[in-house]
């Protein structure tokens, strides 16, 4: 079980899992994660002093997401966010949230957000917390994540492959027209089992078919260079 201190965090969310959040294995779907700890930084620095109509700015300041998804949550969890200042920056500040079962106090997700503003929110909090080890890069290095690509053809080139395609709707968009946060992670993970087609083996993929295997991403480092 992983609980930690909440000295220095300050609950910005409660809320809990309905089942049309969750996915094919019962779980709560990762962008509905993100959405719930997305409202939490918008509640808390609303409680912390920040103009409303900054507040609802925050999402789309957001530029960079480091996610760690550390435990499973089923329908009718209850879920309690919380939220504390890891850094303030020239125009930038930098959150902790932790999402709790609230029931066992529980860690299930940790996201390390960066938003970048041209009029900075007042933050109450003078201290910055630390991340716990947990909530730290394991998989990924932060200083080996390259430049956007300059075109899909490039993209293509050096070696991606397309795993989504579609169309932003209105209902993954905030009032301005910008997509929200959960809606890019989102698309990630309906895109994952493409993912999984082009590298798997036949062997894996028959497995995975017959439900035999399965598989999740645990870790993910969401860089928004240019809102949709």
């Amino acid at each position: 079980m992983t609980t930690v201190s909440t000295i220095g965090l300050d609950p910005g969310f409660w809320g809990s899992v309905n089942t049309w959040e969750c996915d094919e294995n019962d779980h709560l779907n990762v962008r509905f994660y993100a959405h719930k700890i997305n409202q939490a930084m918008q509640a808390w620095l609303v409680a912390q002093g920040a103009d409303a109509s900054l507040a609802a700015r925050a999402l789309p300041a957001i530029r960079t997401q480091h996610i760690r998804f550390l435990r499973e949550a089923r329908a009718a969890t209850p879920l309690r966010v919380d939220c504390g200042l890891l850094a303030r920056h020239a125009g930038a500040l930098t959150l902790l949230s932790l999402m709790h079962n609230n029931a066992t106090n529980e860690v299930l997700a940790a996201f390390q957000t960066r938003m970048e503003f041209d009029e900075l929110p007042r933050v109450a909090a003078a201290a910055t917390v630390s991340p716990p080890d947990f909530a730290c890069p394991r998989g990924i290095d932060p200083a080996t994540a390259g430049a956007a690509p300059d075109s899909l053809q490039d993209a293509v080139d050096g070696g991606y492959q397309i795993v989504g395609r579609g169309v932003i709707g209105v209902d993954e968009c905030d009032a301005g027209g910008l997509a929200l946060p959960h809606a890019y992670i989102g698309r990630v993970s309906d895109g994952m089992p493409n993912l999984w087609a082009f590298i798997n083996s036949t062997e894996d993929r028959d497995a995975r078919a017959a439900g035999e295997l399965g598989g999740a991403a645990l870790e993910y480092r969401l860089i928004i260079h240019e809102p949709l």
